[in-house]
């Protein structure tokens, strides 16, 4: 296949499916208010950002055969941006005809928790937060590579999540039972795989309203737990399984998050600004940055500041840690902390199209 010519197209997005639209969408939207053009090429038939309707904005589905990574290494543009780590280590390396890659982040967690060599042939990196760009640097210092352009960006799903939460409120019923949003991870030791679905019939028998949302790698990765479980749930009609594609209105709906360390524990404290469980956990660092550094990554550190931690032993005392996590959470201190951890909130689908904008002139 033989894609387009980028004609008159400086800036070129790169993504791996419809899960990270989003990430793109507040910067194509600035873009789109100024007139700017550019491309967007995506690896799934089913991304939505295909079905958009900008006027400046080229798509193109390019697949994810060796073919589609080969037109990539050859592509012509000024800049490429993309969210996929790890450029020049797997499948995506780089085109002699591109001037910069850049990195897009889409979580507010440390860089150090990515797998090794995640950033280390980017040219620039937009960070969401300011312990990103001090791990960056770090790791810049112990392999002596060259030192990247670090952007002070934010994170730009965050503009959508923060104006959608704003149209779904006057949706909602107001309804006395307390509704509780199980969302684990999918990696291995979590929250699932360690206690089955015990926690959340505990949940049930204490007359709260549960909804299990399972990490959508879940399916692919630990299929047959996950089946096993969906079984055992159909089996009690007591509680609900959420596959949604996108968490906002299940997020929306629910007043406590019950997790391990999934990002959506992120979003629903700054976002939804509502309370947090952690089920503390020895949580794996193994061929990740942190194995390099000493300290530990900003999320584990801070871990704290978001969430009322369980102590595994005292799992079957869940229904204690509910009252403890809403007196414990407050408007001000997910103000204090929101600021001081992340860059632009609410607005950084804006500073991105700035940002991008002042490297195309330059």
């Amino acid at each position: 296949k033989k894609l387009k010519n980028l004609d008159k197209i400086d800036l070129l997005f790169h993504s791996e499916g419809g899960q990270y639209w989003n990430v793109f969408k507040p910067i194509i939207d600035e873009l789109e208010k100024k007139k700017i053009k550019s491309a967007y090429y995506t690896s799934k038939k089913n991304d939505p950002g295909l079905k958009s309707t900008y006027k400046y904005l080229k798509k193109e589905y390019i697949g994810e055969n060796e073919n589609s990574f080969e037109l990539l290494k050859n592509i012509k543009a000024k800049l490429f941006i993309t969210t996929t780590p790890q450029l020049n280590i797997f499948q995506l390396k780089k085109s002699k005809n591109v001037r910069e890659y850049v990195h897009l982040i889409h979580s507010p967690t440390d860089a150090l928790m990515y797998k090794y060599f995640a950033f280390d042939f980017f040219d620039s990196v937009m960070c969401s937060g300011k312990h990103q760009i001090e791990s960056i640097r770090e790791l810049e210092l112990i392999r002596k590579t060259n030192k990247k352009e670090l952007l002070e960006t934010g994170l730009t799903y965050f503009d959508i999540l923060e104006n959608g939460k704003n149209k779904q409120k006057s949706k909602l019923k107001n309804n006395s039972q307390k509704t509780i949003l199980i969302a684990p991870t999918w990696k291995d030791n979590n929250l699932l795989e360690r206690y089955g679905i015990e926690p959340l019939k505990d949940l049930v028998s204490l007359g709260y309203n549960v909804i299990l949302r399972p990490h959508p790698q879940m399916f692919i990765s630990k299929r047959e737990i996950i089946l096993k479980i969906e079984k055992e749930i159909e089996k009690l009609h007591l509680i609900t399984i959420d596959k949604s594609l996108n968490p906002e209105s299940i997020m929306e709906q629910s007043d406590i998050l019950i997790s391990d360390l999934s990002g959506i524990i992120f979003d629903f404290y700054f976002v939804f600004e509502k309370p947090v469980i952690a089920i503390d956990g020895i949580i794996s660092k193994s061929g990740q940055e942190a194995e390099l550094v000493s300290k530990e990554p900003w999320e584990i550190e801070n871990l704290e500041k978001i969430a009322t931690i369980i102590n595994p032993e005292d799992i079957n005392n869940i229904g204690k840690y509910i009252d403890i996590a809403q007196k414990k959470t407050s408007k001000a201190n997910i103000d204090k902390f929101r600021e001081s951890s992340l860059f632009n909130y609410g607005t950084a689908g804006k500073v991105a199209a700035n940002q991008i904008l002042e490297k195309i002139k330059s």
